[in-house]
């Protein structure tokens, strides 16, 4: 008996608030970067995942470079049909102060604990796709 498999390769591509020039010029680059990287993906048939930068520090009023960034990626992947994670979203949602580590900068395991759950949503949503024998979401 012959049984067949498939394999589906998938990428998270994340970036991180301090990685990134959130001035205009430097997110146009950041995108055209972002275009390159998810063609690169598509074309060696792997499924880029992108995923929304987390919040910049606990202060909930110092996110607008962040969520500029932010709407930006989420226009990209749905130009480019890509599945998006909403990690910023999900911390946002959240406590900031126990998300953040003493540094005010990296997140801290709770935090980690909440862009995980963002990965996890968008996964299930790839796998529910994938899955769909009734071609409804083709």
């Amino acid at each position: 008996m012959l049984t067949a498999v498939a394999a589906i390769l998938m990428a998270v591509v994340m970036f991180g608030s301090q990685e990134e020039d959130m001035s205009p010029k430097g997110l146009a680059m950041a995108m055209k970067n972002l275009y390159a990287v998810n063609d690169a993906f598509s074309r060696n048939g792997t499924i880029p995942a992108l995923a929304s930068i987390p919040p910049a520090g606990p202060e909930r009023n110092a996110q607008k470079d962040v969520q500029r960034f932010n709407k930006a990626l989420v226009r990209l992947c749905r130009s480019k049909k890509v599945p998006i994670s909403y990690c910023f979203e999900e911390i946002m949602a959240a406590d900031l102060d126990k998300a953040f580590s003493e540094d005010g900068l990296s997140l801290s395991p709770q935090g980690y604990l909440l862009a995980g759950q963002a990965l996890r949503k968008t996964f299930e949503q790839i796998y529910f796709a994938i899955r769909d024998t009734s071609a409804t979401m083709r």
